[in-house]
């Protein structure tokens, strides 16, 4: 069964709620739960993981409430899509401070 934007929102959901600000990943270690996505090239916006992020940031967006996908880091870099400010954020309205 293919991996869905409801699949990654799920898991990231249920990562922040057992772990809070610990629940940060890496790409490559979101991609290693969900291997029937392709792995990353130099071309973010051409990956199904661009989509569905954005598919879930609209979703999060809508519902008021900070992005889930903000748990999500470069392996380069440790910056997730936003600011270390964003998961604080979204780690408190998962039930951990």
């Amino acid at each position: 069964m293919a991996t869905t934007s409801q699949d990654i929102g799920r898991y990231l959901e249920q990562q922040l709620r057992a772990k809070g600000r610990n629940a940060v990943m890496t790409y490559g270690e979101l991609l290693e739960v969900f291997n029937d996505l392709p792995e990353f090239t130099q071309s973010w916006a051409s990956h199904p993981l661009c989509k569905m992020f954005g598919d879930l940031d609209i979703e999060d967006a809508f519902h008021n409430r900070p992005f889930r996908t903000a748990i999500v880091v470069s392996k380069d870099n440790g910056v997730p899509g936003g600011h270390q400010k964003e998961l604080r954020a979204v780690a408190a309205y998962y039930g951990h401070p």
